[in-house]
């Protein structure tokens, strides 16, 4: 499971997460969610899994991939604390949006 989280945070910066100024927040909080999770402090990373959240909605937009990852981010989390009807919830719509998206590559016959 470690591997998931990081491999999302990893998903997230090689779609396109680059700094776009010095003070962007978003590789900061990348990193501070994968150390929460390596070192087990689920609940700690709920708060900063949210504002990668936030952030990724704000710069990218609900449609968008990146978006999806972090809402599956941060439904990681919420199941390590027993949120799981919200987990659930994120994980939902994060499908969604994912769905979405196949439908619209895939070419019609």
């Amino acid at each position: 499971m470690r591997r998931l989280v990081l491999l999302i945070g990893v998903v997230l910066i090689g779609l396109g997460l680059q700094a776009a100024a010095e003070d962007d927040e978003l590789p900061a909080l990348l990193a501070q969610s994968d150390a929460d999770y390596n070192t087990g402090r689920y609940l700690e990373a709920v708060p900063v899994a949210e504002r990668i959240v936030a952030l990724t909605r704000e710069r990218f937009g609900e449609a968008d991939p990146r978006y999806a990852g972090a809402l599956n981010g941060l439904a990681t989390f919420l199941q390590f604390t027993g949120s799981l009807d919200r987990a659930e919830q994120l994980l939902r719509q994060a499908l969604a949006i994912d769905l979405a998206r196949s439908v619209r590559i895939i070419p019609m016959s």
